[in-house]
C-alpha cells in the first residue's frame, strides 16, 4: 500500500491545500502504523527482539535459521 499519493492528488486537483494535504498524509500514515503494529503484536508468528546489543540480535536471527 502506498501512502500520501491519495492526500497528494488531491492538492494536484485542487481539493485540499498543500498544508491540509499534507496533515492528512500524516494523520493516515500514523492510522496505518498503529494498525499494522496492532497486527504484529497479535501475531504468533512474530518473535520480538531486544536491540540492545547488535550481537545479541545477530545471535538469535542466527539461532532461527
Amino acid at each position: 500500500q502506498a501512502l500520501g499519493y491519495k492526500e497528494l492528488l488531491a492538492h494536484v486537483r485542487g481539493e485540499l491545500s498543500f498544508n491540509d494535504a499534507l496533515e492528512l498524509a500524516i494523520q493516515r500514515t500514523k492510522r496505518f502504523a498503529r494498525r499494522q503494529q496492532r497486527w504484529f503484536r497479535r501475531d504468533p508468528r512474530v518473535e520480538w527482539v531486544t536491540t540492545d546489543g547488535l550481537d545479541l540480535v545477530v545471535n538469535q536471527i542466527s539461532l532461527q535459521k
